[in-house]
């Protein structure tokens, strides 16, 4: 099943992408040389999530190079959501 890219790009947010990179073991700096920065400046992209589109779409690049499908990310996504709902709500795993 094919999904529109801008929707997928909603689903990368910081949490799920820092999932995504302790799944597929890769650092900050696997992130940095794509995205022509530091690795310090991925880590406050991150914190900060004032993260671009094509930011964003380069990272979708990097992890799908690295065999992620979109069904994966869904369910990391929906995941991490939850566990941040929870989170939010003093309820601690």
């Amino acid at each position: 099943m094919k999904y529109e890219k801008h929707e997928v790009l909603k689903m990368l947010d910081s949490d799920t992408i820092s999932a995504l990179l302790k799944i597929y073991g890769l650092t900050y700096q696997h992130l940095a040389l794509p995205l022509r920065c530091t690795r310090q400046n991925v880590l406050y992209l991150l914190k900060s999530g004032n993260m671009k589109d094509y930011q964003k779409a380069i990272i979708l690049d990097i992890f799908t190079s690295y065999g992620m499908e979109t069904a994966e990310l869904m369910l990391i996504h929906q995941m991490t959501s939850k566990a941040k709902k929870l989170k939010g709500r003093g309820i601690n795993e």
